[in-house]
């Protein structure tokens, strides 16, 4: 529980020395780790594989958000899925039709 704990509070640090919403964090969070798996592993945007990636990182700040608060919150769930997940998943699917050129 005590890694919990920290994860919540780190969370709060970044958004606190940021200054910005949760919303903000998610979005750039999500693109962040989208990018940084498609270059790490030397895969393509349109690769499920990075977006995977963010899927799963961003279900396991879910689940730990749950542990922390002791219970599913779903509005503030669903709407951190959301944003976490839109940009990735729109250039996922804009590589794959190749209407997004990538390398």
């Amino acid at each position: 529980m005590q890694i919990v704990a920290a994860y919540a509070q780190l969370k709060n640090q970044v958004g606190t020395w940021t200054n910005l919403s949760d919303p903000i964090l998610h979005t750039h969070l999500g693109m962040l780790v989208f990018v940084a798996a498609a270059v790490l592993l030397r895969k393509p945007f349109r690769s499920p594989i990075p977006l995977l990636a963010v899927t799963l990182i961003e279900a396991l700040n879910e689940c730990l958000d749950r542990i922390n608060h002791g219970s599913w919150r779903w509005p503030n769930t669903l709407s951190d899925v959301a944003f976490t997940l839109f940009w990735p998943v729109l250039i996922c699917l804009l590589a794959r039709t190749r209407k997004l050129r990538t390398a």
